[in-house]
């Protein structure tokens, strides 16, 4: 019964998870600043860490800003 009830929701689109803090329609416009400013520097191909401090952020989140974008 819970797992039929879970999938209707998922259906609806309930089930959505938390929304991403740095993403190009992040709520905070600072933070789609940094997202953006971010995706720049991958692309400039600058280091992970070196992107991290000096924006920083974590390098988990430019790891996942790299994944998002499909930038490898």
């Amino acid at each position: 019964r819970q797992a039929q009830g879970i999938q209707v929701a998922k259906e609806k689109g309930v089930y959505k998870g938390r929304p991403l803090l740095y993403s190009p329609n992040a709520k905070d416009p600072q933070k789609r600043v940094i997202y953006h400013r971010v995706v720049e520097m991958l692309e400039e191909g600058q280091a992970i860490s070196k992107i991290a401090k000096e924006v920083n952020i974590t390098r988990q989140t430019v790891y996942r800003i790299k994944h998002d974008n499909g930038l490898s």
